[in-house]
């Protein structure tokens, strides 16, 4: 039963890690995140990461991701078929 614990103690840690930090290159709204932090700290509770609105944290965790990848000074570029 420990393993498990500890298993799913990792996943939330990895998944809570996907939405911590502030972008690099991008603006997005984290708005909603940063809501629920503010409002489980009132409380003297730390959200986990089934605690957030599903949508909002998916979108969160995909545009940090997206973020991640990008490089500023080159700009958002298409190949226009070219390969």
């Amino acid at each position: 039963m420990s393993e498990l614990n500890d298993l799913e103690r990792q996943e939330e840690d990895r998944e809570l890690k996907q939405i911590a930090g502030i972008p690099r290159h991008i603006e997005i709204n984290e708005r909603s995140i940063k809501e629920y932090d503010t409002e489980f700290a009132k409380k003297g509770l730390v959200p986990e990461s089934k605690d957030y609105p599903r949508e909002d944290f998916h979108l969160v965790k995909n545009q940090k991701r997206f973020d991640s990848l990008v490089d500023k000074s080159k700009g958002i570029q298409t190949n226009h078929g070219n390969v």
